[in-house]
């Protein structure tokens, strides 16, 4: 099995307060924050969509199963 080696990074000498970062403008924080909402919308969506599949994947199998047993 190959070794893989990662290359190390020290950054304990960062600091963040000392760069110099253009401010954000608020449109472009709410355009993020909208892709977020929608983002996690359609997570919740596909979530659902699955637990859905699964039910009607559980009554088509109970009803296979129930046709064999009866048999």
């Amino acid at each position: 099995m190959a070794c893989i080696a990662f290359p190390s990074f020290d950054l304990s000498a960062l600091d963040l307060r000392r760069l110099e970062l253009p401010a954000v403008d608020d449109k472009v924080a709410a355009l993020t924050r909208d892709v977020a909402y929608v983002a996690i919308g359609f997570g919740v969506l596909a979530f659902q969509q699955g637990q859905v599949r699964r039910r009607e994947l559980e009554k088509a199998v109970s009803g296979i199963v129930r046709s064999l047993t009866r048999r």
